[in-house]
């Protein structure tokens, strides 16, 4: 039983739609020691050819160009999820070329070009990454306009994560991230110094495992239902805090533009803070001298909450904390109230603990998972 300072919460298990069928091809493999630098190409070939294109969303997706996410839209739900199970098994080097075949393109050319000794070997790996990259870049592409909602996505991607060309591998992550609210690979490709390692990458790869296996009862694809759920909570959270606190707190909480809309896929969900401390008309006779609120995907790191977005917000104790979590949906909703009245608080968190019923009703009985696309 998940509960916090409010009291709220609770641990639910339940079912959810079947998945995609297992996708074709070997996991990713590598046999560099863990603190050895992951070997990476000064340069590679590549052309969006080869037997992949008798794939028949493989080969629109070359056709199509630019307008290919609305060619997906406009199909049926049996075509779109055909489409999103070839693009799927699309991902990966074989069957055309191996990490070891990469590899020893390297270790070959003094100049870490890729450039295999065998030609017939060359055409196909220089076929293979045209695909792997384009294949990637459109599903990064359908992860942005929320058109995948199939939780079986989620293992494929994953996997593309040991890809042995990190160009690939960092379109997975990603996508991973547009779908998901979390990055576990992003100190990985974008906060590191280089080179990257063996090692670092079994590190977050591992991560984006503990988290899926965490999630494989719940609703981890942050989808249209579940960020209209999540809308829906902080519309309720913060018209509840409205009408208890009254005064300064309910003008900046109410006035137009005063609460932003939901954030990006590196940011909470829903971050807001405002108080005496950055409101210069705030007056010290306030009741209410802060108030925050916080939605957000804990992950597989629960303890850690994330700062309020753009705002130097106050540390409070923790009977000024009102914490609620949904495993089932991977959220967390969080208010921070600073009052020195006691009863103001009480009612305030007892008007955010009913506000949240909603998303209570969603952790104990979560949107099924639909058919990719859909």
């Amino acid at each position: 039983m998940a509960s916090g300072p409010c009291g709220c919460g609770g641990a639910i298990i339940f079912g959810m739609a079947g998945i995609l069928r297992a996708m074709a091809g070997a996991a990713f493999c590598v046999c560099l020691a863990a603190g050895q630098p992951i070997r990476q190409p000064n340069s590679y070939g590549y052309r969006f050819e080869g037997p992949a294109l008798k794939l028949q969303c493989v080969a629109l997706l070359k056709s199509a160009g630019a307008g290919f996410s609305e060619a997906v839209r406009a199909k049926a739900p049996e075509g779109r999820r055909a489409c999103l199970g070839q693009l799927l098994e699309s991902l990966t080097p074989e069957p055309d070329f191996t990490t070891a075949d990469f590899q020893a393109a390297l270790a070959r050319n003094p100049n870490r070009n890729l450039i295999p000794e065998d030609p017939q070997l060359a055409q196909r790996m220089g076929d293979r990454i045209g695909v792997n990259l384009a294949v990637a870049k459109a599903l990064r592409e359908l992860a942005g306009a929320q058109l995948i909602g199939d939780t079986a996505a989620l293992g494929p991607l994953i996997r593309c994560l040991g890809h042995p060309l990190l160009d690939v591998s960092r379109l997975c992550e990603d996508t991973l991230t547009s779908l998901t609210h979390h990055s576990y690979g992003w100190s990985f490709y974008y906060d590191r110094p280089p080179p990257p390692t063996e090692e670092a990458r079994r590190k977050f790869v591992g991560e984006w495992r503990d988290w899926q296996a965490q999630m494989k009862n719940g609703h981890p694809i942050f989808d249209e239902w579940l960020a209209g759920q999540s809308a829906d909570a902080v519309r309720r959270v913060v018209d509840a805090l409205s009408r208890t606190l009254g005064g300064i707190a309910a003008s900046y909480l109410g006035g137009p533009g005063g609460v932003p809309r939901l954030g990006g896929s590196l940011m909470p969900v829903f971050s807001y803070g405002v108080g005496s401390f950055i409101a210069a008309n705030w007056s010290a006779r306030e009741t209410v001298q802060a108030v925050g609120i916080r939605l957000y995907r804990p992950g597989i790191e629960p303890d850690q909450v994330p700062p309020i977005t753009g705002s130097p917000f106050p540390e409070l104790p923790p009977e000024q904390v009102c914490d609620e979590r949904f495993p089932a949906l991977d959220l967390a909703m969080r208010v921070d109230l600073e009052t020195a009245d006691a009863k103001l608080r009480a009612a305030a968190f007892a008007a955010v603990r009913e506000a949240l019923d909603g998303l209570r009703k969603a952790n104990a009985s979560p949107n099924p998972a639909r058919g990719p696309l859909e």
